[in-house]
């Protein structure tokens, strides 16, 4: 590698599937900067109150609202699992960092891997009761010669703050700076909590090194959407707002505006740096029957338990955790092979256009295939190409909802859909155009490539 590559990648520990990234990235030969980001209960002092029999349920669409010391161990009986907002704040970051250390290193990389403190989230999706303890989740994995590093203790003396950078020698750097790379390659797989205006501002600075962003996240506005829809004690969100972007709607929809600043497919270099940015929508993942099918999936696409011992430990005590089995689907390691394929120019990345609307309340992250632009022209949706996005969506909102009325399992989501439907009309977007809509083909041994209109 010629130039000296940087991986920015916005993380967190909920679920391992940002850990296949993060291995993924290691071997590609670039440093990589991995921000941890927070749930938002480490920063609430008060549960919101009880709402149609929920506690802690906020208006439809906006997650919940409790305390750190609300969340219970499946222990019998249970206890708290954290003492408070802080307490919560070091366990998290010392399995982060921990996590973070031991998968990079032991997928033998050849760049550094940097790990700073990231913000909080401002929704809490999963209500109090459905939601995972990650500590509790992984504990059993650091045995042996993986222990636990105390960094909130060993290097902070205490809670560390937002904005400080660790090297994996558990030492804390100032010297950290985006300016040092050539290239710059970002993911979009967590949180944009830790998005200030200070980091709109250093992106701002290098956006001329900026060579690709890569978006997991967003559903196709044309199809049924997949993902999961509220759920009475469960979930509150819209179908159409992925995870990611949900976690901190502000700040999604501010890095949107900074990567349209930029936009590759509106402007030329005349105008001032640009970069591209691709979307992998939740649509294009595909969901793996079991546990045997994704430990298949991972042997097949280079992560063997025999080369990646501890990212395994870490897969397998997240899918025999007690909290209700998660889909077994690896979304960020799709979006960290499209990301390595464009930095290490393996394949080319010729995919059909998008525009992705967003907004800033409610994470929604809506992906409408288009047939591109022309002439570098900024080719803006008036309001009535936005009016029928929403009425295109709407319309694949009623075929899920008829879909889920006859399904009891699923009909508890008819009540959360129909609000969806209710409010999706009167939504406030904004635009990004012309993303590259990546798409892989749907096998699930091993991962390629899909560069059709289809």
């Amino acid at each position: 590698m010629d130039q000296k590559c940087l991986i920015i990648s916005t993380g967190d520990v909920s679920d391992v599937d940002g850990f296949y990234a993060l291995a993924e990235y290691a071997k590609s030969g670039a440093d990589c900067l991995f921000i941890m980001n927070y749930p938002a209960y480490v920063d609430v002092k008060t549960p919101a109150p009880m709402k149609n029999g929920e506690s802690g349920l906020l208006a439809s669409g906006l997650g919940y609202q409790y305390p750190a010391q609300d969340l219970l161990t499946k222990n019998t009986p249970p206890v708290s699992a954290f003492a408070n907002g802080d307490d919560a704040h070091k366990k998290l970051t010392n399995f982060a960092y921990s996590m973070a250390k031991y998968v990079w290193e032991e997928a033998k990389p050849r760049g550094e891997l940097f790990f700073e403190i990231g913000g909080t989230n401002s929704v809490n999706p999963f209500s109090a009761k459905a939601i995972k303890i990650e500590p509790k989740v992984y504990g059993d994995a650091f045995k042996n010669s993986k222990t636990l590093i105390d960094i909130s203790m060993d290097t902070c003396g205490g809670k560390c703050a937002q904005g400080a950078v660790f090297t994996t020698s558990q030492k804390q750097t100032k010297d950290f700076s985006l300016n040092s790379y050539d290239e710059i390659y970002m993911d979009f797989c967590g949180s944009m909590a830790f998005l200030t205006n200070q980091w709109l501002g250093h992106l701002e600075t290098a956006s001329g090194k900026i060579k690709g962003v890569f978006v997991m996240g967003g559903v196709l506005a044309n199809v049924v959407p997949e993902t999961l829809s509220a759920m009475p004690d469960v979930l509150n969100r819209f179908s159409c707002a992925t995870m990611n972007q949900l976690y901190h709607p502000e700040n999604s929809a501010k890095f949107f505006d900074f990567c349209e600043k930029h936009n590759s497919s509106l402007m030329d270099a005349q105008h001032g740096p640009t970069f591209p940015v691709y979307v992998i929508t939740n649509n294009s993942v595909p969901a793996l029957k079991d546990v045997e099918e994704l430990e298949s999936f991972l042997d097949n696409n280079g992560l063997t338990e025999e080369a990646h011992p501890f990212l395994r430990t870490l897969e397998q005590k997240y899918y025999s955790s007690p909290y209700a089995p998660p889909k077994k689907q690896a979304f960020d390691f799709y979006a960290a092979k499209a990301l390595t394929t464009a930095l290490t120019g393996t394949a080319p990345m010729t995919f059909p256009p998008a525009d992705v609307y967003y907004d800033a309340k409610y994470g929604v992250t809506l992906v409408m295939p288009t047939r591109g632009y022309s002439n570098n022209t900024r080719n803006k949706p008036d309001a009535n190409k936005m009016m029928s996005v929403l009425k295109t969506f709407g319309e694949k909102l009623d075929e899920k909802i008829a879909f889920a009325k006859g399904i009891p399992p699923l009909s508890k989501a008819v009540p959360g859909l129909e609000k969806e439907k209710e409010t999706v009309p009167g939504l406030t977007l904004r635009v990004y155009h012309g993303a590259l809509n990546v798409k892989y083909s749907r096998g699930t041994e091993q991962i390629t490539w899909n560069t059709s209109n289809a």
